[in-house]
């Protein structure tokens, strides 16, 4: 298993949970930088021959935009910034992890956040 963190406030967190797991791979990968999502496969095909599957299991609003009624506290840029990050990424890494996943029968994974349904 590898595992992603999106800056250094998360870094130790994830090596905790990583070596839970019993994995060292873990990797920078803030999914708002394409170059970033490069590198993270670069890497892992250093590693790897290939990738079986891909979860992804990430969501972010600004806080602003979590605060009150949703249409009194929404803004275009809040609404662009959630939407990067918690949907986009996912299009984003897939096709990333594509040439990883060639022949493989892999599968793809996103997990959903409690407040999808709020």
């Amino acid at each position: 298993l590898a595992f992603t963190y999106q800056n250094d406030k998360l870094k130790d967190r994830v090596l905790k949970f990583a070596e839970g797991w019993g994995s060292d791979r873990v990797y920078p990968c803030d999914v708002t930088k394409d170059q970033q999502i490069d590198d993270l496969f670069s890497s892992l095909s250093e590693t790897w021959d290939g990738l079986d599957g891909l979860v992804h299991c990430l969501a972010f609003a600004p806080g602003g935009e979590l605060d009150g009624n949703y249409v009194d506290v929404l803004t275009r840029e809040g609404f662009m910034t959630a939407h990067e990050i918690s949907s986009y990424s996912f299009g984003a890494l897939a096709k990333a992890a594509r040439p990883m996943m060639k022949d493989r029968q892999g599968s793809l994974l996103t997990l959903s956040y409690l407040g999808a349904v709020r």
